[in-house]
């Protein structure tokens, strides 16, 4: 085993309110799913290394390729999703006041 994933599998379990936390396998900043649409395929391409959107597209998606860490737990997914699994719309806009904070009242 190499000192790097010595490193990771040990900061990997945490002590926390009394009781064992397993830490994701990426950092918060590493972690992304990315969607690109190809119009030739009629369909979009999907990458993740974000949890909830992995175990989302092993459930709705047709999955290409999985990445698995030395456990054998799933850390990152590629692969593709038909059209009409995908919308894009108009976000809503929320009110902010002049430091830029959220204003809750409207």
């Amino acid at each position: 085993m190499s000192w790097t994933s010595y490193k990771r599998s040990i900061s990997d379990i945490m002590r926390k309110g009394g009781r064992l936390v397993k830490l994701a396998y990426y950092s918060r900043e590493e972690q992304e799913t990315l969607y690109l649409y190809d119009a030739v395929a009629g369909h979009w391409r999907v990458s993740s290394t974000y949890p909830p959107h992995i175990r989302q597209l092993l459930e709705r998606g047709q999955i290409h390729r999985k990445t698995t860490d030395d456990t054998g737990r799933i850390i990152a997914v590629e692969g593709s999703v038909d059209k009409n699994q995908v919308r894009l719309f108009k976000p809503t806009l929320k009110e902010t006041d002049e430091c830029g904070n959220i204003d809750a009242s409207k």
